[in-house]
C-alpha cells in the first residue's frame, strides 16, 4: 500500500515493486507474481486526489516447495517475505514492508477454507457449514442418515450426535463423496451467501376454495454447524485428541483473530485447551453437541467432539465435529441472560477452532492468526440485510450492528513515537456510488476519529454529522476509518447505508469490512554529536523517529536512530449482504426482526453499551416497516418473530393481488379505463375502473412507484371491488 499519491502521481512516477526478498522469496517453487486485479484505488474518480493505493500479488506453491516443509513431529518453519516500492527510479523512504509465513508437518489437522474450483470467500467457509432440520415436516433431514427423534431441544442433541458418527463412519475418505455438497440440506448456496439461523418455520396457507379462509401453521426449526477437519500425513499416522471449539460472535465483527484470553476462552488441561468458555463481555458464546453449557460431555476423554484421528485408509482422512446452534432456547441462559437476549444485531459469525495438543495456534509477535491466515480457524457468517426497490429513503437505509476493539494505546509511554492505530478499510464493491454511510459509536468521540484520520491521511472524506457518528460518501474504492484507542470494553457500533432510489429489484450489493492493524519492529542504532540546544531531561522523540537522549546538567546529547519496519495484516473480515426485493417479500421479515429487536431490548440493561445502538437501530426498523406498508406499533416485543396473517376481511371479497402500477389506460375520448398491476414474481393483472375519482390516485401510485392491493370479486376479478395505496 501507498499512502499520499495521487493516481496521476503514482502513474507519471512509474511505480514497480521490485523482487521481493527474505527467507520465504528464495525457497524453491514458490513464485509472486503481480495479481491479475486492477490496482485499487480508494477513489478511482478523483485522479488529482491524494490517496492511499493497493498492490496486489498472488503467491503460489508448485510441487519443489513440498521438501521445504518439515516433516512430522518437527517444529514448524518460520520464513519472512519482505518487499518495496520503487518511485521515480529510487526507494522512497519507509517504503518497505514485511510479513510471515508458516510452514507445517503432515499428520497436523487442518481446514482448507477456500475451494480453489469455487474460489469462495474465506469467510464462507467449505469445510464450516450450517444447516436447519424441521422434523414436523421432514424426519429424515440429511439423506440416509438417522431419523430425528423427538421434536424437542433434547431431541436435537441427540439428532447431531447420531449425525456426526453417521458422517465418520461413511464419509471420512477424501476421494469417495463429499456430504457438505450432496446430503447436508440447503447448501446450495454456502459458498456464496450467509447460512440462515431461524427459529421456526411459518407456512401461511390461503386455499383456493371460497371464501379464502387463510391457516398458518408454525414449525419448530432445528439450527446446526458441522465442521469438516482434514488430516494429511504418512500411512499410520495419528493425530491425538484432536477437538474443536464452535463459537457465536454476538454480532459481525471483524475481531475474530485469536484472542485465547478474551474472545477465544478456554479451560485449560496441562497448558492447553480442553473446552470452550463464554468470552470475556459475552462477546463470544460457546454451543455443544451433547447439552448446553455446564451440562455436556463432548469433550470428555472419548466425546463426540474429542477424538483420535487415524490415518488408516492411506494418506489422508476427513473427520466430522459438529454442535447444535440452541440459540431459541429460553432455557438455555449464560452469565443470567438467555442467548437471545445476549445477541446484538440479525448478523453474526460462527468460527470453529482446532484445538489440537500436538499442533496448538501459535501467535507470533508479529502476526495474531485468524480465519484468514489460519488453517486451524474456519469462520460462516450468517443472516443478512434487504432493500427495498423503489420504496422511500428509510426502506433504502440498511443497518447493520458490528463489534470492534479499540485500538492500542499510540504511545508507549509519554514522548515515544506515536503507533500506528488499527483501521477500517470498507471495500464497496459494486455499492452505487453517492450512497452515504455512517458509522454510529456511542462510546466513540468523532471528533477523535477525524483527528486521527487527519494525521494519517493525505486526504480523507470522512465527516461528523453528530458527536458519535462519523460520515462518508460511498466511492468507487475502498475507505479508511481509525479506530481510535481505548481501554475497557469494545466500541459497539452501528453502520448504516443509504442506498439511492435508483436500484431495482435482483440486484445485489455486498460490502466487505477488513480490519488492517500495524505491528512495528524496531531496529536501533546510533552515535555521538554534540549541538547546542535548550537543556531539558526525559525522553523525546523526533519526526525521524530517534530517541533523543539528553542530559540535564549539558547541551550534549546522544542520537539513537530508529528504523521502523512495518507489519500490516489483516486480522479479521466480515461482509454485509444487500439483495434488493420487494415490499411484499421484505416486509415480514422486517416486521419479524422488529419484534425480536424489540424483545432484547427490554432485556437489556440501559448501562449496557449496545442500549443506544439498539435504540438507534429499532428507530430505524420502524421506519423500514412504516415505509414497506407495515405498522410498527403493532408489532409486539417477541423473541421468536412476529407473522402476520390474512384478515378473513381481506380475502372474502375474493382474490388480493398487490404490486405496483405500470399502466393507466385511457381511451380515445380521454376517459380512464383501467390500469395494469405488476406483482414481484413479474405477473401481471389487468383492471377496468370506471370512476374517475380514481384517476388522481391511480396516476400518483404509478408514478411514485407505490405500493398497491387490488381486491377483487369473485363474480368479476379484473373488477376493483377495493385499493389500498401504501406509501
Amino acid at each position: 500500500m501507498l499512502e499520499g499519491f495521487t493516481i496521476n502521481q503514482f502513474n507519471a512516477l512509474g511505480v514497480t515493486v521490485p523482487a521481493f526478498t527474505g527467507a520465504f522469496a528464495n525457497i524453491p517453487g514458490i513464485s509472486i507474481t503481480r495479481s491479475s486485479t486492477p490496482i485499487d484505488f480508494e477513489n478511482a474518480l478523483q485522479p488529482g486526489r491524494l490517496q492511499r493505493i493497493r498492490i496486489a500479488f498472488d503467491i503460489k506453491f508448485t510441487a519443489a516447495s513440498l521438501a521445504q516443509f518439515p516433516n512430522t513431529g518437527q517444529a514448524a518453519r518460520v520464513l519472512e517475505l519482505d518487499g518495496q516500492i520503487n518511485a521515480g527510479g529510487s526507494i522512497p523512504r519507509g517504503a518497505t514492508c514485511a510479513t510471515i509465513f508458516e510452514l507445517t508437518a503432515g499428520a497436523d489437522p487442518y481446514f482448507t477454507n477456500i475451494d480453489p474450483a469455487q474460489n469462495n470467500v474465506f469467510y464462507l467457509s467449505q469445510d464450516l457449514r450450517v444447516f436447519k432440520a424441521v422434523p414436523a415436516l421432514n424426519n429424515t433431514p440429511v439423506g440416509g442418515g438417522p431419523a430425528f427423534g423427538a421434536d424437542s431441544v433434547s431431541g436435537a442433541f441427540t439428532y447431531i450426535t447420531q449425525l456426526l458418527g453417521y458422517l465418520n463412519n461413511n464419509f471420512s475418505d477424501p476421494s469417495g463423496f463429499d456430504p457438505f455438497s450432496t446430503l447436508l440440506p440447503g447448501q446450495s448456496g454456502a459458498l456464496s451467501g450467509d447460512s440462515s439461523v431461524t427459529p421456526v418455520t411459518v407456512d401461511i396457507h390461503i386455499p383456493s376454495t371460497f371464501p379464502p379462509i387463510p391457516t398458518i401453521n408454525i414449525y419448530n426449526n432445528y439450527n446446526f454447524a458441522v465442521a469438516r477437519v482434514r488430516l494429511r500425513g504418512l500411512s499410520g499416522d495419528v493425530a491425538s485428541k484432536v477437538k474443536v471449539f464452535f463459537r457465536l460472535w454476538s454480532t459481525q465483527t471483524a475481531d475474530t483473530d485469536f484472542q485465547p484470553s478474551d474472545t477465544y476462552l478456554s479451560t485449560q488441561t496441562g497448558g492447553h485447551p480442553s473446552a470452550p468458555l463464554v468470552g470475556v463481555g459475552n462477546h463470544t458464546i460457546p454451543f455443544f453437541a451433547t447439552g448446553n453449557l455446564g451440562s455436556n460431555s463432548d469433550y470428555n476423554p472419548g466425546g463426540v467432539n474429542n477424538k483420535d484421528i487415524t490415518l488408516d485408509i492411506g494418506d489422508s482422512k476427513w473427520a466430522y465435529f459438529g454442535c447444535f446452534l440452541n440459540v431459541y432456547d429460553q432455557t438455555n441462559v449464560i452469565n443470567g441472560q438467555q442467548i437471545q437476549a445476549l445477541l446484538n444485531g440479525t448478523h453474526h459469525c460462527l468460527v470453529a477452532e482446532i484445538a489440537s495438543d500436538d499442533a496448538p495456534i501459535l501467535n507470533s509477535s508479529a502476526v495474531t492468526l485468524s480465519p484468514e491466515n489460519s488453517d486451524k480457524l474456519a469462520q460462516r457468517n450468517l443472516q443478512f440485510t434487504s432493500s427495498d426497490n423503489p420504496g422511500g429513503a428509510a426502506s433504502h437505509r440498511i443497518p447493520q450492528t458490528f463489534d470492534v476493539r479499540p485500538s492500542l494505546a499510540l504511545a508507549d509511554s509519554p514522548g515515544m513515537l506515536m503507533n500506528y492505530p488499527d483501521e477500517l478499510m470498507i471495500d464497496w464493491g459494486n455499492t452505487p456510488v453517492g450512497s452515504t454511510a455512517n458509522i454510529y459509536w456511542p462510546q466513540v468521540n468523532a471528533s477523535d476519529v477525524l483527528a486521527l484520520a487527519s494525521k494519517l491521511y493525505s486526504f480523507s472524506e470522512l465527516s461528523a454529522p453528530d458527536a458519535h457518528t462519523v460520515s462518508c460518501p460511498v466511492t468507487q474504492g475502498v475507505t479508511y476509518v481509525p479506530i481510535p484507542p481505548g481501554s475497557g470494553d469494545n466500541f459497539a457500533g452501528l453502520l448504516t447505508i443509504d442506498l439511492p432510489t435508483t436500484v431495482v429489484t435482483g440486484q445485489e450489493f455486498n460490502v466487505v469490512v477488513r480490519r488492517i492493524t500495524t505491528r512495528r519492529n524496531i531496529q536501533k542504532y546510533g552515535g555521538q554529536r554534540g549541538l547546542a540546544i535548550a537543556v531539558r531531561s526525559g525522553l523525546a522523540s523526533s519526526p525521524e523517529g530517534e530517541s533523543l537522549k539528553v542530559n540535564a546538567d549539558t547541551t550534549a546529547f546522544s542520537v539513537v536512530r530508529q528504523a521502523f519496519r512495518n507489519w500490516r495484516y489483516v486480522t479479521g473480515t466480515f461482509q454485509i449482504r444487500i439483495p434488493v426485493g420487494t415490499p411484499a417479500t421484505l416486509l415480514g421479515p422486517e416486521r419479524n426482526t422488529l419484534a425480536i429487536l424489540k424483545w432484547r431490548l427490554l432485556k437489556m440493561s440501559p448501562a449496557n453499551r449496545w442500549y443506544p445502538v439498539l435504540q438507534r437501530y429499532l428507530v430505524y426498523l420502524g421506519a423500514r416497516v412504516s415505509e414497506l406498508g407495515g405498522n410498527p406499533d403493532t408489532v409486539p416485543p417477541s423473541p421468536l418473530g412476529y407473522w402476520e396473517v390474512p384478515s378473513v376481511d381481506v380475502v372474502e371479497h375474493g382474490l388480493a393481488h398487490s404490486g405496483k402500477i405500470t399502466e393507466v389506460n385511457f381511451g380515445c375520448n380521454g376517459r380512464m379505463e383501467g390500469f395494469v398491476l405488476r406483482e414481484c414474481c413479474g405477473r401481471e393483472h389487468r383492471f377496468t375502473v370506471c370512476d374517475r375519482d380514481f384517476e388522481s390516485i391511480l396516476l400518483r401510485a404509478c408514478t411514485g412507484r407505490y405500493e398497491v392491493t387490488v381486491e377483487t370479486t369473485a363474480k368479476a376479478p379484473s373488477v376493483v371491488h377495493r385499493l389500498i395505496v401504501r406509501g
